[in-house]
């Protein structure tokens, strides 16, 4: 599932875009990509290494019905908290308004505040090592830092007992789910 997962994460990352850059309606941006991997041959070259790393040539229907599912759950989920993507953005940087962030900077970051704060299974340090992976492969290493502030000042918002990493090694708890995460996760 975690594959499948990350797999969905990117393609989120890819819709959203196409939706910040284009006037393209967030349900046909989902219809096009999940088309595409849903309808691929061994003779197509969009997305065939994707797919074939995640076996969808293998003709794994399960894989794809759950590669839509999260895909569509995080796009809707993020379209749902744009406003509060940017509102973050704003707050954290004074001077900057949420329109001088990247387009895939502001999807990854969506992402991960979305899995932060409504998708109790997904622990928070696994959004936000996530989110910040993406944005290296994305918009290189000069990013990573500003995305990980505003990560950590949405996680101090979500009301946590402790920092998601602390010196000690010693795990958090998540007050949205009641789980406990450690460095070993």
């Amino acid at each position: 599932m975690n594959s499948v997962r990350h797999a969905a994460r990117e393609l989120a990352i890819n819709i959203l875009y196409i939706i910040d850059t284009s006037d393209v309606s967030t349900e046909d941006a989902i219809y096009d990509i999940i088309d595409r991997v849903r309808n691929l041959s061994e003779e197509q070259s969009d997305y065939k290494e994707y797919a074939l790393s995640m076996g969808l040539l293998k003709n794994e229907p399960d894989i794809v019905d759950d590669l839509e599912i999260y895909t569509k759950t995080l796009v809707y989920g993020v379209r749902s908290i744009r406003y509060d993507v940017d509102d973050l953005i704003e707050s954290f940087h004074k001077e900057w308004t949420s329109d001088r962030i990247e387009p895939v900077i502001k999807s990854i970051m969506g992402i991960a505040m979305y899995e932060m704060s409504h998708v109790e299974d997904i622990p928070v340090k696994v959004a936000i090592n996530e989110a910040l992976d993406f944005v290296r492969i994305y918009a290189g290493e000069e990013p990573v830092k500003f995305l990980n502030a505003i990560l950590q000042e949405h996680l101090d918002s979500l009301e946590l007992d402790e920092p998601i990493i602390n010196k000690g090694g010693k795990g958090k708890s998540n007050k949205k789910s009641g789980k406990s995460f450690s460095d070993e996760d």
